[in-house]
């Protein structure tokens, strides 16, 4: 693995989670010159026991179906999460029937964004940001809930995402529950 990333062959990144196996492989990466840069909380929820608070006095939730749109909506991801994004591949995203993008938007302007995938029984929710400037107003919690109560409607039994320190405390007030820690690492070349 580690030649294939210096071939550049594989990414230089790595995620795993508590339950990966064998129980040692962080002192191993370690070894091999890999840093842990981040982690965030591995967190789900039962949408049979979601409830669906409407606060639509704050920001109009809508499904993103435009390319324009989808623009706006990337600019606002890359400001939230300070990472530029791959235009082109969420722009294949659009015509997917398992992929939703939604915009939260307050003064007909995006101010915070929401990916949706839905797989099977599953709703993974990912790219849950908000425009700096408004964040701590509960755009975030409303698109998130609009993104689970669709999910459900849509016959999806359950809710999972990964959430940063920052998003934690957010995730769990709408009724997640943490289930693992998700560890990001980096390879760095000698």
């Amino acid at each position: 693995m580690r030649k294939n990333i210096e071939l550049e062959i594989a990414p230089k990144h790595l995620l795993i989670n508590s339950y990966n196996q064998p129980i040692i492989l962080e002192d191993y990466l370690k070894s091999l010159n890999f840093n842990m840069f981040y982690q965030q909380s591995g967190m789900a929820i039962d949408l049979d026991s979601f409830k669906f608070e409407n606060n639509d006095k704050i920001g109009e939730i809508r499904t993103i179906k435009s390319p324009n749109e989808l623009e706006e909506w990337i600019l606002i991801t890359e400001d939230a999460f300070k990472k530029k994004r791959n235009s082109h591949m969420y722009k294949m995203f659009l015509s997917e029937n398992d992929i939703r993008f939604y915009g939260c938007y307050y003064k007909d302007k995006i101010v915070a964004t929401l990916m949706l995938y839905i797989k099977d029984a599953i709703a993974g929710i990912h790219l849950v940001g908000t425009a700096n400037e408004f964040r701590g107003k509960g755009f975030g919690t409303l698109i998130t809930m609009t993104a689970l109560r669709d999910a459900k409607d849509l016959g999806c039994e359950y809710g999972v995402l990964q959430a940063s320190d920052m998003g934690k405390s957010v995730y769990n007030s709408i009724g997640f529950k943490e289930y693992c820690k998700i560890r990001h690492w980096e390879y760095n070349k000698l």
